[in-house]
């Protein structure tokens, strides 16, 4: 998870201007991040892009931390 847990919180920081450094494996989504709905689907639009994948809706909304994202990724 590692590289990817990496790629995936430069996407968070850059694109939703959140301190990188603040951006831990267990950070919620939500509650730590403040990411809302809109966010949430432009996030997968960036990860869609980046790793050239399609993430069903279903997938999305198991994502609690950003590690559920990472582990997505690398897994997919």
């Amino acid at each position: 998870m590692g590289g990817e847990f990496e790629k995936v919180r430069k996407i968070m920081s850059d694109h939703f201007g959140n301190d990188i450094e603040r951006i831990k494996p267990d950070s919620e989504i939500i509650n730590d991040l403040k990411l809302d709905d809109l966010d949430m689907i432009e996030l997968t639009m960036v990860l869609e892009e980046t790793y050239k994948m399609i993430i069903p809706d279903d997938d999305v909304e198991r994502w609690r931390t950003v590690g559920d994202v990472a582990r997505y990724i690398a897994e997919n």
